[in-house]
């Protein structure tokens, strides 16, 4: 395994420096590399002797994490959290994340900048999530003998890693792990014919969402768009979402049109972007000064504020989520945990939650107009396809979550083992 070890890490290394190399040619990747080329002056100056380093990709990933490290931080509270990020969004998107004592970019996996990264942080135990598998930072962690973690671990899609040398270097890098744990009993399997220590866990983001859902603060939602109407929200969408709600509401019959509210919320709410939604909808009023709707047509209203999305799915009958018709849907989750039906485009490829969503009754997919009409009247007209689909919705969310309690018990484990010493845990939340 060692000979293995060596060699991937230093493979690791040229690709690195190819990489980084090869981004000052070009464009596309240019921006992210000078980003990345000032990772060292992410790490703060003062940080306690021995913390906890996480690393994640990116934002996405983070999400995994989130409340594993609220749970840990009762168990230990005087360790610090280290949380690195690999993409310059992510670290941008949660620098300021409050689980973390710092957030950082992760350093190249070369020699002297992997050295060097672990001689500041010198973390007693370390977490990666996903598939961050950088070879020469786990040969590192397991020569300066720091136990390490894979949380959330997913199977690598493509077919390449059946090829023998591929999977013997993956069975290598998972050697590193005192424990891995998957991402659900498929992944888990997979992992198994790699190596022994692996665990079978629900996602954590189930838990992120739902905590998140529980604590989104009441809105003041105008009671002239919602008081008697059928309330429809309409999020993170973009034009080919704008396209698709106007000619619903074009279509929709009268008698249902004017019950029904549509709330738009733009991924993108900037003044180019509002002015696009005003011209395709012009009874539109802003969330910022909503006034009184027309009578007799259907009410919109455009959010014109950002943050408001996660407490608006509260208000509604039903939500759209935008993206399906453009690169991939977005967060599916966050309304079903409200237990309302869900409609999304046919773009559902790349979301983990829209698949599994669409089997259970929960969502619907659409690919045009007609399509989406019809879905909005069987919800409007006939309460029991209604009951199914919402009670779908939210038994999906209640039916994954412990994911978060399962993952911390593990890492409070490994701390433990790893000789770190818990703090006063009198007001850390149980971990079940």
């Amino acid at each position: 395994m060692e000979q293995c070890a060596r060699v991937l890490s230093w493979l690791s290394a040229g690709v690195s420096a190819l990489l980084h190399a090869g981004a000052r040619v070009l464009p596309h990747w240019r921006s992210a590399a000078a980003e990345r080329s000032r990772w060292r002056s992410t790490l703060p100056e003062q940080l306690p002797t021995g913390c906890l380093w996480v690393h994640c990709a990116s934002a996405g990933e983070y999400e995994h994490i989130r409340s594993v490290l609220r749970r840990v931080k009762g168990e230990f509270p005087g360790l610090p959290f280290v949380v690195s990020f690999f993409s310059p969004a992510g670290y941008r998107q949660h620098r300021h994340a409050p689980e973390a004592d710092a957030v950082v970019l992760m350093a190249p996996d070369t020699p002297r900048a992997v050295r060097w990264e672990l001689e500041q942080l010198r973390p007693v135990a370390a977490v990666f999530v996903r598939y961050e598998l950088w070879p020469w930072h786990l040969r590192e962690l397991r020569r300066w003998r720091i136990p390490a973690m894979l949380v959330a671990a997913t199977a690598p899609r493509s077919w390449l890693w059946r090829l023998p040398p591929l999977r013997e270097a993956l069975r290598c890098l998972l050697g590193s792990f005192q424990r891995v744990l998957a991402l659900g009993e498929e992944n888990a399997r997979y992992f198994r014919r790699l190596v022994s220590e692996v665990e079978a866990i629900p996602d954590p983001r189930y838990d992120r969402i739902w905590e998140a859902v529980q604590a989104a603060p009441q809105l003041e939602f105008p009671t002239e768009y919602s008081t008697g109407r059928w309330v429809l929200i309409a999020g993170s969408t973009w034009a080919a979402d704008h396209r698709l709600l106007v000619r619903l509401l074009q279509e929709l019959p009268q008698e249902l049109g004017q019950r029904l509210t549509l709330v738009l919320v733009p991924h993108v709410p900037d003044a180019a972007h509002l002015q696009q939604v005003q011209r395709l909808f012009p009874q539109a009023r802003f969330w910022s000064q909503p006034g009184a709707p027309e009578q007799g047509k259907p009410a919109v209203l455009v959010v014109d504020r950002v943050g408001l999305l996660l407490g608006l799915y509260r208000y509604a009958q039903a939500a759209y989520v935008g993206g399906g018709f453009g690169r991939g849907v977005h967060n599916v989750v966050e309304p079903a945990a409200y237990g309302i039906p869900i409609a999304c485009g046919p773009r559902i490829a790349a979301s983990p939650d829209a698949a599994p969503l669409q089997r259970v009754g929960a969502l619907c997919v659409v690919c045009n107009a007609e399509q989406l009409r019809q879905w909005v009247e069987r919800l409007m007209q006939q309460p029991q396809e209604y009951k199914q689909a919402a009670t779908a919705a939210r038994a999906f969310v209640r039916e994954r979550l412990g994911g978060s309690t399962v993952v911390a018990r593990r890492l409070v484990e490994l701390l433990r083992s790893g000789g770190v010493p818990p703090g006063s845990a009198e007001s850390a939340p149980p971990l079940g």
